[in-house]
């Protein structure tokens, strides 16, 4: 049998064993009315303390190493505060180099090990859950149900399941769900954004990339993700049926509501053509090989469109959208601007070049900020 025991872990404050923690492992027997989910909350109440981790970390190490009649419990304990929790960067390498060592010892699963440090590693890097979860969450965990199924809304209605784990941040979804899609630049997938909306108000904010899921989803379900794309920098591949779904849809919806107008080019197709070409490939991109009267207005080039299969209809409607003016920008409704000059209500579109005030009914711009304005207030 191998024993662990060379690698150093710092002294730290010497405080009292936690009487909490001691429970949880069985130890000592636990008040009345008191259950595992109470002792864990009560460990982690004590974590939200900073100047405490690293003795409760401490603590917890240690009971899986002297503790052996409970190591499980003691493993499932630093599961969970390393997760919810990190350590000070002073302790970080000497927790981060005892986990590692725990790969060596033959009669420990290094899976629990690897989670561990798995978990310490991403509490340092997006700093550890903000809220202490709820008893139902609490539950689950020591039930052994770390992970949950969630739907994202996608353009177009669809819903959109995914997993999600104890530390899940925002980032994990987007990444997985663009890889569903063929997205293998990471860059391009910095370039989409979930949204929580709470059904009780409508009020919707964007999570940040680094933000736990689960520090904001309800128990009871009131919170809707969906997913959008924000940027439009990298080129549009197209390499997988999800990806021309989602950004047709995407686009379909600025396009009906009237945020992406059409605009006349010198010498090229009038308004009514454009918009019979567009209306033919909605048409045709629903399988619909019928074409109503008022499409022949396009002259020849609809018929030409016949042999198009429905995904091609798709993405001729995304290539011909990206032609358009405020393409690439997100697109807001403004009931009161108090900027002289600028039309109240408008419109509001914001892109990486900065932020333009339109006409509510024409689109033409009135005013035009650069970043650069507003970082100099």
């Amino acid at each position: 049998m191998h024993v662990y025991t060379h690698t150093y872990i710092p002294q730290m404050t010497m405080y009292l064993p936690l009487p909490d923690i001691m429970q949880f492992m069985g130890d000592i027997p636990m008040p009345r009315k008191s259950s595992h989910s109470d002792c864990l909350r009560n460990v982690l109440l004590v974590c939200e303390k900073e100047m405490l981790r690293d003795e409760i970390f401490c603590q917890v190490i240690k009971q899986t190493i002297n503790n052996p009649n409970h190591c499980a419990l003691g493993w499932q304990l630093l599961n969970l505060v390393s997760g919810f929790f990190p350590c000070s960067p002073a302790s970080q390498p000497y927790f981060t180099q005892h986990l590692q060592d725990m790969f060596k010892v033959m009669f420990l699963s290094t899976e629990l090990a690897y989670m561990c440090l798995d978990n310490l590693e991403r509490s340092l890097a997006f700093g550890g859950r903000r809220n202490i979860p709820s008893q139902a969450e609490i539950g689950a965990i020591l039930a052994g149900q770390t992970s949950r199924e969630i739907n994202v809304q996608l353009p177009g209605g669809v819903y959109f399941p995914v997993q999600i784990q104890t530390f899940s941040v925002a980032a994990d979804v987007v990444a997985q769900i663009c890889k569903k899609m063929g997205i293998s630049n990471l860059e391009e997938t910095k370039e989409f954004s979930l949204l929580a909306c709470r059904n009780q108000d409508g009020m919707v904010r964007p999570p940040q990339a680094q933000e736990y899921l689960l520090d904001f989803l309800s128990d009871d379900g009131s919170i809707l993700l969906s997913l959008r794309r924000v940027v439009w920098v990298t080129p549009l591949t197209f390499n997988s049926d999800l990806y021309v779904d989602f950004h047709y849809q995407q686009l379909l919806s600025g396009y009906l509501s009237g945020q992406l107008m059409l605009s006349p080019a010198a010498g090229g197709p009038s308004l009514v053509q454009q918009t019979a070409e567009l209306s033919a490939l909605q048409h045709l991109s629903q399988g619909r090989m019928h074409m109503p009267s008022v499409y022949t207005f396009s002259l020849g080039q609809i018929a030409a469109m016949h042999s198009l299969t429905p995904q091609e209809a798709k993405i001729k409607f995304i290539e011909f959208l990206t032609t358009l003016p405020l393409f690439g920008t997100n697109i807001f409704l403004a009931q009161k601007v108090s900027q002289r000059g600028c039309p109240s209500p408008c419109m509001v579109s914001i892109s990486q070049e900065g932020v333009l005030f339109l006409n509510l009914a024409t689109q033409v711009p009135s005013e035009n900020f650069s970043f650069t304005f507003f970082s100099d207030f």
